[in-house]
């Protein structure tokens, strides 16, 4: 397997524990925060209009070379979660999921483009397989992992990793993932 697609996997199992992550372990924000669990549910929500918001953005940054791109997305993974992690009420906990949340889509996205010219010839959907790989992994593994350190620390801590898995995924990016031009301006259409 290529450096360079394993890179693009770090990314996406980060994503996957944040995502699927909050659900296990509303009870203990809940707690520390000192609100109700129906409140903290919130903080699913502000993800996923992260994700909403963020995935369409690739169409403003379409014309930012693809290694630069998955750059960026990957160091809003580390920001957004380093904010949930250091967050200290829940407002600012609702607005750092919500930053969290944006590259999610535009990873996915681009994502599965570099990796289509990252492939060897014919192997372009093995190739994206790797990507998505990265999320199945986190739904087995790091899911599970996330829930069970945030009952046993605290749930800020698997927050933090994950922002290191960000920071990871960044410098592997940088280091694996060859120099790839923009996508071909083909206009808004």
């Amino acid at each position: 397997m290529k450096k360079s697609l394993l890179s693009l996997a770090f990314g996406t199992f980060a994503l996957g524990i944040v995502e699927f992550g909050m659900m296990g372990i509303l009870n203990e924000i809940a707690a520390d925060l000192n609100i109700s669990i129906s409140k903290a549910g919130h903080l699913i929500s502000a993800y996923s209009a992260g994700v909403a918001i963020g995935a369409p953005s690739l169409i403003f940054l379409r014309k930012m070379p693809l290694k630069k791109l998955m750059l960026l997305l990957a160091l809003v993974i580390t920001i957004g979660n380093a904010l949930v992690a250091l967050s200290p009420n829940f407002l600012c906990i609702l607005g750092a999921r919500f930053i969290a949340g944006l590259p999610h889509g535009a990873f996915f996205g681009a994502g599965a483009i570099v990796c289509s010219r990252l492939a060897d010839k014919g192997k372009g959907a093995s190739a994206v397989a790797v990507l998505v790989g990265g999320m199945k992994v986190a739904n087995l593994v790091g899911v599970p992992a996330f829930t069970f350190l945030s009952q046993l620390v605290s749930w800020r801590l698997p927050f933090a990793i994950v922002a290191f898995i960000g920071l990871l995924t960044s410098v592997t990016i940088r280091c694996w993932v060859p120099k790839l031009s923009a996508l071909p301006n083909t206009g808004i259409k």
